[in-house]
């Protein structure tokens, strides 16, 4: 039954792209949804309309089944994923028109910025490529704990206690004059082996 008053009602409001040459519809019926998808209209907005005109209950899901039915479901869920990345732009613009129609009150102008700021985040959902975070698009970092280790071992040199032993043994027999010129020799002994 629903069925019916779908078909009808986007059949009404297609008919103005009809070829004048031959009179057949240009778009199909999913075409016509689509493109009001890419609008940055919503599917429960075309269902609410769809109502509002029929007097018929619509639920968004019945339209999205009833177009499912008619076209398939690979068909309607491809198209429906290019209408929404379309729909980026209007998101975008949409967001804009928000906060410059906002009056210029505080509570208006922080629900506006809140409209907006969801019209971007979904924009951004649906339009990675453009509207997505640049740092998630331009950062790639790979890091390797083992190797960082291993390099990290390598240019570490420590003398061994072994090199150290026989210059502090021969330097504390040694009567000790001044204690700089001793810890300065150790030092110094220390770095050559």
């Amino acid at each position: 039954m629903r069925q019916q008053y779908i078909r009808g009602w986007i059949d009404d409001h297609r008919d103005t792209n009809k070829d004048p040459a031959t009179g057949l519809q240009r778009e199909s019926r999913l075409d016509y949804v689509c493109a009001r998808l890419s609008n940055g209209e919503f599917l429960e907005d075309i269902a609410a309309e769809i109502q509002r005109d029929t007097l018929v209950e619509i639920p968004q899901h019945s339209l999205r089944r009833w177009l499912i039915d008619e076209f398939g479901k690979p068909e309607v869920m491809e198209r429906f994923g290019e209408a929404r990345k379309d729909a980026a732009d209007a998101h975008v613009a949409k967001a804009w028109q928000i906060l410059e129609d906002a009056p210029e009150v505080r509570e208006a102008l922080v629900k506006a910025k809140h409209k907006a700021d969801l019209r971007i985040w979904m924009a951004e959902r649906a339009n990675r490529e453009r509207y997505g975070p640049a740092s998630a698009q331009a950062l790639n970092v790979t890091v390797n704990i083992a190797q960082l280790h291993a390099s990290a071992l390598r240019a570490r040199t420590i003398a061994s206690p072994a090199s150290i032993a026989p210059a502090l043994v021969s330097q504390l027999a040694a009567p000790v004059e001044d204690a700089e010129v001793l810890l300065t020799e150790v030092l110094d002994s220390a770095a050559e082996a």
